[in-house]
Formats: structure tokens, sequence, C-alpha cells
């Protein structure tokens, strides 16, 4: 008889990081998508050209907010949807350590 195959594993990497964003100067894709889109809408909209002059504002803090993960929003959507932004963490101890190994939240920005 076949031996049964051992467990699987699981590696402690998160699949974020497995998973890069398409990213262009550091900013992901979606994010260049909508730092020109948006702008463009309420130009239309109020029939003023100026909010053009905005993109690079939205670009500049884009870069800052995507500075060492460029998969930031995907991982601030599931800590919302999933309720671990509200859920009491005192009974288990506090949080979880940070895979990425980064002590502070916006180690991007310092």
């Amino acid at each position: 008889m076949d031996e049964q195959p051992a467990l699987m594993v699981w590696d402690e990497v998160s699949v974020a990081d497995t998973r890069p964003a398409l990213t262009i100067g550091g900013i992901p894709i979606y994010g260049l998508l909508g730092a020109f889109f948006l702008p463009a809408v309420v130009a239309v909209l109020t029939f003023n050209i100026l909010w053009m002059l905005t993109v690079p504002l939205i670009i500049t803090l884009l870069r800052a907010l995507y500075a060492d993960n460029a998969n930031r929003a995907f991982e601030l959507v599931q800590f919302f949807a999933s309720g671990s932004a509200w859920a009491d963490w005192r009974a288990w101890g506090g949080e979880s350590p940070d895979p990425h190994g980064n002590p502070k939240i916006w180690n991007g920005m310092q």
C-alpha cells in the first residue's frame, strides 16, 4: 500500500507578499487610473478645469501611501471587511506580529 502524504506545512509569508500588485513608479495601476479619472470627472461635472491640478497632489499622496507595500489597499479592505478593525483583541493578547517585520505602521513615510 502507498503511504499517505504528509500534511502541508504553510509558509509564514502572507499571500499578499507572494502576489505583488502591478505597479508603475511604485503606485498600483488602479491608483494611477483613479488619480487621473476622478479629477477629470469632477472637472467635467463642475465645468472647472482647475480640478486637473490635483493630479500631482493625488499621485504624491499615493506614492507616500504605497511607499513600502504595494498591496496596502487590499490589506486595508480585508482589515475592515473582516471586522478586525472593530474586534476586541485583548482576549488573545493583542495584535498578531507584522509579517513584514516593520515595527511602525507608517514605515514608508519616515
